[in-house]
């Protein structure tokens, strides 16, 4: 096939339907978590967009509606992935004031919980286009390491946006964290 035939079979309609799409997906994805996960996240191996579970669909649901929420379930049903990743960077996008505590087992689970989000927020394309304004804070001293992360926020606040410890040494205890 060459450019010519290419350009031929471009259907215009069809172009603007698929980006008007996007843009209801976007909207939708900045209002709600689950939206958000099937968006932005993208699987491990391939790349590719992640489909929810109703099982998924409840964490989120439940998360929504609750402060305090135990998710009991097996190894690699996604709890990190979905209620760590995903709903940390929802909610910073959505409010990059907050303070975020987030407590592993030991200190290197904890240092593996913020490969992912510091990749989100470094590169991914699709979460630019939900929340622009998330991103690395560019002031001087500010955090952003395997334990600590800031994201740009109006405010001086001098916690990090992300603070990840072990539950055996944890240093959040002068912190000020709002989840």
């Amino acid at each position: 096939m060459n450019d010519h035939q290419r350009v031929e079979d471009t259907d215009p309609q069809r172009d603007r339907a698929v980006a008007a799409v996007r843009e209801v997906r976007k909207e939708l994805a900045r209002i709600d978590c689950a939206s958000f996960v099937e968006f932005v996240l993208r699987t491990e191996k391939g790349r590719r967009p992640i489909t929810l579970t109703p099982m998924h669909r409840e964490w989120h649901r439940m998360a929504d509606e609750h402060d305090r929420v135990v998710i009991w379930a097996h190894i690699g049903s996604g709890k990190t992935l979905m209620l760590i990743t995903a709903r940390t960077l929802w909610e910073l996008g959505r409010d990059p004031e907050l303070r975020i505590g987030i407590v592993s087992e030991t200190a290197s689970k904890a240092k593996k919980l913020a490969r992912p989000m510091k990749a989100y927020i470094e590169g991914s394309r699709e979460l630019r286009e939900v929340f622009p304004a998330l991103r690395k804070s560019l002031r001087d001293g500010m955090p952003w390491t395997q334990s600590e992360l800031t994201v740009d926020r109006p405010s001086s606040a001098k916690d990090a946006s992300i603070t990840i410890v072990s539950a055996l040494r944890p240093t959040i205890a002068s912190a000020r964290l709002d989840r």
